[in-house]
């Protein structure tokens, strides 16, 4: 028969696997990865990065914005709209998203009811190059 002492050293090894991984030994650890929309400072910049914001379609609060930019065909281009109050709105709308072979990205998103009213501005960021535009709010 074993004695207290021989089994302590294999249960204290499995108590701390377990309490490394909080699984117990030989189950898989989940791994995790990143989702949904990266922040516009995530794009590095590329060599032969470009951007110029082509159209702006400002819209009254409630109504519909749209901004269209011109990059490198298939570039990873993101968005970030400013309020006329200053703040950095989060939108759903706002993601991250390829150029297709022309170039063209565009994006639409609502204008908060209760925005004011004024200039709004948008950052468009594609494989690193940035663009600014206001975007008339009223």
């Amino acid at each position: 028969m074993r004695s207290f002492r021989s089994l302590l050293v294999p249960l204290a090894l499995i108590a701390l696997a377990v309490g490394c991984s909080g699984k117990a030994p030989g189950t898989p650890v989940p791994t995790r990865t990143a989702t949904g929309p990266r922040t516009i400072d995530a794009l590095p910049k590329q060599p032969d990065a470009r951007v110029e914001i082509a159209l702006v379609q400002g819209a009254a609060p409630g109504g519909i914005a749209s901004v269209t930019a011109k990059t490198t065909p298939e570039a990873m281009c993101s968005i970030q709209y400013q309020v006329p109050s200053g703040l950095i709105t989060p939108s759903d709308a706002l993601f991250m998203h390829p150029a297709d072979e022309q170039g063209n990205v565009s994006w639409r998103w609502v204008i908060s009811r209760d925005s004011r009213t004024g200039a709004g501005k948008v950052r468009v960021n594609c494989n690193g190059a940035e663009a600014t535009a206001d975007v008339p709010i009223g």
